[in-house]
């Protein structure tokens, strides 16, 4: 079957469209009444739709659509998604509105004992958001650390997420995250911190093997990327050696930086210094690196470090940030502020963390939040934003064949229907995608020259199945959040609904 579908794409097709989105070699270009012409896994020609001077053996019509490449999600969850809805307005408190640390395990606490999590729900799970990203235009997906499974099966199922890739069609960086400790509650709900230096080098150790064994698999579209998961969960030892690991196997490596105030607070109490000085101290921040969040800075004002010099170190370094707005919008929080990062000179780049998966909303939300902060409506434009999800992305990956819609580069190639009322008649292709689509205006996918969602829907898995197995997981997962983080309550003391439920009137 495979051999088959392979024959058939290295046939010569051409793709149509209103607007074609490519690039001249410096900067992306707009081309009306435009066509890209690809064969096998490479694009040939971009240019408008009358002008290629040869046959082709596929012409597909885009009427109303624009053509952009596929878009590169720098940084999400898969295996925590599905009930992560739960924590949309609930969580702790006491923890300066952080969501994820309203959800640590209990130290000593054996949920497997009363809760039995599954391997096969793990990954259907995280197939479920894998297809969901897919279908809202991610051609190319950074799973950050398969941080969602516990210790005992996350090398295991790290390599069963390329068997997902294979199947569902996209690219992918993965492999098992690492750390020397953990964050957890003790009893009585207070952040400790269970050290485990020596398991954080075993760890590297399964992440360095699963990259020499799996980099290339999936007809090249999965690869390596280093993952020490929290900075502030890794020691100065542990960064060294993973920024060291990076460049023996020449992959990139992610953290998560100053996610949380807490987090910022807590590296000044240990090691005076913040999160990113941290990093540099350990001589792991530069062009391989991309730190996930990197919010509480020195420019953010709830930080209180007004002597800092964060941002001129990442932006010498050559790291680069991957950006989420959403998540932390929903919780109240945000970067101050993309377009200062920017300006700063350091690489943005996009993200989607959790739910949902569309990474046409992050550049929406990664726009506006941007602007309100700055009181600014030039400030993080349509163009830099769209930027970050597309050529800058691919610089943090040290790839000049995605994120492009030019001769040579891969053809990973996206269809966004816009000739429609809810995004209505337009000047500019760009702001129009930027401001009013969303990842359900997405027609269609093609990645590697191979079509995997067409017509809006995925051609190599079964939609409703994996639908049908998100709710099943979905429960689980409540009840796994109930038992571990709050024992004895129900679900409606933990997240109450937004109106009461009654039965009638």
């Amino acid at each position: 079957m495979k051999k088959e579908t392979r024959a058939s794409e290295e046939k010569k097709t051409m793709i149509k469209g209103d607007w074609v989105v490519g690039f001249n070699g410096k900067s992306h270009v707009l081309i009306q009444d435009g066509a890209v012409v690809y064969q096998g896994d490479r694009i040939l020609w971009i240019g408008q739709n009358h002008d290629f001077p040869e046959p082709v053996d596929r012409c597909v019509e885009g009427k109303g659509q624009v053509i952009i490449p596929g878009l590169i999600n720098m940084h999400s969850h898969a295996a925590v998604h599905t009930g992560e809805l739960v924590a949309a307005d609930a969580g702790r408190t006491d923890l300066f509105n952080s969501a994820i640390l309203s959800f640590l395990p209990t130290h000593g606490v054996d949920v497997k004992s009363s809760i039995e999590v599954s391997d096969e729900d793990y990954l259907l799970g995280s197939k479920f958001a894998f297809c969901e990203m897919v279908k809202a235009g991610s051609t190319t997906i950074v799973e950050i650390g398969n941080i969602g499974a516990t210790v005992d099966i996350v090398g295991s199922n790290t390599r069963r997420f390329v068997d997902i890739v294979d199947e569902v069609g996209f690219r992918a960086y993965l492999s098992p995250g690492f750390g020397s400790e953990t964050m957890q509650y003790d009893r009585g709900g207070r952040i400790i911190f269970v050290p485990n230096e020596k398991d954080g080098f075993d760890q590297l150790e399964t992440a360095v093997k699963f990259i020499q064994e799996n980099a290339g698999a999936a007809d090249g579209r999965v690869q390596g990327m280093l993952f020490p998961v929290i900075d502030l969960c890794c020691s100065l030892n542990l960064l060294r050696e993973s920024a060291s690991a990076a460049e023996s196997l020449d992959v990139r490596m992610q953290t998560h930086c100053a996610e949380a105030l807490f987090d910022h607070h807590e590296c000044l109490r240990r090691n005076k210094m913040s999160l990113v000085e941290y990093l540099a101290e350990a001589d792991w921040l530069g062009p391989r690196a991309i730190l996930g969040h990197a919010l509480f800075t020195s420019v953010h004002p709830w930080s209180v470090y007004p002597h800092g010099r964060d941002l001129e170190l990442i932006s010498k370094s050559g790291a680069s940030v991957a950006h989420c707005p959403t998540v932390f919008g929903r919780r109240g929080l945000a970067l101050h502020s993309f377009q200062r990062y920017q300006d700063a000179g350091i690489n943005m780049v996009l993200g989607t963390d959790t739910y949902p998966m569309d990474i046409i909303s992050e550049m929406r939300h990664a726009a506006y939040i941007g602007r309100v902060l700055d009181g600014d409506f030039a400030s993080a434009s349509s163009k830099a934003v769209f930027e970050a999800a597309t050529i800058n992305a691919a610089q943090a990956l040290g790839r000049d064949d995605l994120g492009r819609l030019a001769p040579g580069a891969k053809a990973d190639i996206v269809s966004v229907n816009m000739d429609q009322i809810a995004i209505g008649p337009y000047l500019d292709p760009i702001r129009a995608l930027v401001n009013c689509a969303s990842g359900r205006d997405v027609e269609m996918v093609i990645v590697d020259g191979t079509t995997i969602l067409e017509g809006r829907h995925l051609s190599r898995v079964d939609e409703h199945e994996i639908f049908e197995d998100a709710k099943r997981i979905t429960e689980r997962d409540l009840a796994k959040l109930l038992s571990e983080n709050w024992p004895g309550k129900s679900l409606e003391e933990v997240a109450p609904p937004s109106f009461p439920i009654v039965k009638a009137l």
